[in-house]
């Protein structure tokens, strides 16, 4: 956006929200104003404080780089001290190579679908909490980490596709086996 923009919601824990805050390209902005009368209804009822459970913020557009993509983080720590987080991503001018895929479902449907499957762990492997599923899931939680970014780099491009050097992508893949000083390649 390129006007400051105020972001509202609820946010809801069985046990109780201790607080709610809030990130832009992964740098923390603060906590969020919260305990507002709440537009949850009556199917929330089982959650304790649902009658207060409105949040608001303003997303300052000095706080966002037009011309890239963008990641707000919403996190809420319940009282018993559990941890979700949502992640909005904002395309910015400049972001046609960045490949976008819709989906027929969404991200904590695919989530909840992987945390059933009856796979038994490897070796020094632990089963994943469906929390732990959806943060993977999440591309926001990547984008603004200096080498993890990467991860969904298509590899297939032509020279001007991406904004990188040989010698920075060289700086990425030191300790990378194989790969190693191949970032001319």
């Amino acid at each position: 956006p390129g006007n400051d923009v105020t972001v509202t919601g609820y946010a809801l824990n069985s046990d109780g929200v201790n607080s709610v805050s809030y990130f832009v390209n992964g740098v923390s902005k603060g906590t969020v104003s919260y305990g507002a009368a709440s537009t949850a209804t009556g199917a929330y009822a089982t959650y304790t404080g649902y009658k207060n459970a409105d949040y608001s913020f303003t997303l300052k557009a000095l706080d966002l780089v037009p011309s890239k993509m963008n990641s707000v983080r919403i996190e809420l720590t319940g009282k018993d001290g559990t941890v979700y987080a949502r992640t909005i991503v904002l395309r910015g001018t400049d972001t046609a190579n960045y490949i976008s895929e819709a989906q027929v479902n969404t991200r904590d449907y695919y989530a909840a679908l992987e945390s059933r499957k009856s796979v038994a762990p490897k070796a020094l492997n632990a089963t994943a909490t469906l929390n732990q599923i959806q943060y993977h899931m999440d591309p926001g939680n990547y984008l603004f980490h200096d080498t993890d970014k990467y991860m969904f780099m298509n590899l297939r491009y032509k020279a001007g596709d991406l904004n990188i050097t040989a010698a920075e992508l060289n700086t990425i893949l030191t300790n990378m086996g194989v790969l190693e000083n191949m970032g001319q390649a």
